[in-house]
């Protein structure tokens, strides 16, 4: 990584993204981001109860400039964690 210039943008990583929690009354959009360029991104949302979360992925940092062949048009997310924070 010492030969990338400063805030490089990998290609596959999400840029804009919500993040869905199934509620008792169905899917909740609880967070959305756009223009990230991290690796690590932190949602911060009020405590909800959830059967289930849902991320969904609309843009990751790929341009046909920067990514002629296109590999750049799958995400690529390793983990999602789930805490509640204390007050």
């Amino acid at each position: 990584y010492h030969d990338m210039p400063g805030f490089h943008k990998a290609r596959t990583c999400v840029r804009d993204w919500r993040l869905h929690a199934l509620t008792s009354s169905g899917w909740k959009q609880v967070f959305e981001q756009a223009g990230n360029y991290k690796r690590r991104c932190k949602a911060s949302f009020p405590a909800i109860s959830a059967s289930a979360l849902k991320l969904e992925v609309l843009a990751t940092n790929s341009t046909p400039e920067t990514d002629p062949a296109g590999e750049g048009r799958s995400a690529r997310v390793y983990e999602i964690r789930v805490y509640q924070e204390k007050p």
